[in-house]
């Protein structure tokens, strides 16, 4: 209503709630970063699994190496970025109270209310899922060094096609077109395999972070929407 009485479809200004409303909006919205963070991910996969117009991005400069790389750099990056935001749910979930550029993974879980709780075990599987990818991450965002595939997928025919799709945008192409596009579908399935197992199980994880904060949730807003609003105050 009130984007409406704005005549914009975004508004600063905010309906007065009541706290239980605060904390269901905080909450639903953490949680949605999580949720839209998986389809970020699945994005990804579907992108490095078709190359479209070669042709036409090649004479861009685009190569079906660079199109992997650049998808594979976002997956990468979302994937990892995954273990920030279930740490700002929990600590919405919990009421913990911590502003959220210090919601570390040491804070968090520390929390005896965390510790003694489910969350901490949810927290730990996501966890163990990020932190192969930490290093890979932290080079690209923080060095400008894009994921050597080859390396993270263990594949020497990626280095070398690597080599081969460099050559041809400064060169005669040195290997045939047909087999190059041939070579690199058989390293997409190999990569596309490995992505579909991984986005399973972070997907699993999530859902058993939000299992382990269902009935925390349930009981502070209970809590919250037992106490006068202020309205009822005055």
């Amino acid at each position: 209503m009130a984007a409406v009485k704005a005549g914009k479809i975004r508004t600063t200004s905010m309906p007065a709630l009541s706290k239980s409303q605060y904390y269901d909006i905080a909450v639903f919205r953490k949680s949605n970063a999580l949720t839209d963070s998986i389809r970020q991910l699945e994005d990804a996969r579907r992108f490095i699994e078709r190359f479209p117009t070669q042709r036409k991005y090649e004479q861009e400069g685009i190569t079906q190496h660079r199109w992997i790389e650049y998808h594979y750099s976002h997956y990468v990056v979302t994937l990892v970025g995954l273990g920030d935001l279930s740490l700002i749910l929990v600590n919405v979930a919990l009421r913990l109270g911590h502003p959220e550029k210090l919601c570390s993974s040491e804070i968090i879980k520390s929390n005896e209310w965390v510790r003694e709780s489910p969350v901490s075990k949810a927290l730990q599987r996501l966890e163990k899922i990020i932190q192969g990818h930490r290093s890979v991450r932290n080079l690209y965002v923080h060095r400008g060094e894009p994921p050597k595939l080859h390396e993270v997928f263990q594949s020497e025919a990626l280095d070398y096609l690597k080599l081969f799709s460099s050559v041809d945008q400064v060169g005669k192409p040195v290997i045939d077109r047909t087999f190059l596009r041939l070579a690199y579908k058989s390293e997409v399935q190999r990569i596309l395999k490995r992505l579909d197992i991984e986005i399973a199980q972070t997907t699993e994880a999530v859902r058993g972070l939000f299992d382990s904060l269902l009935p925390i949730y349930e009981q502070h807003a209970l809590v919250l929407r037992q106490q006068p609003s202020r309205n009822d105050s005055k």
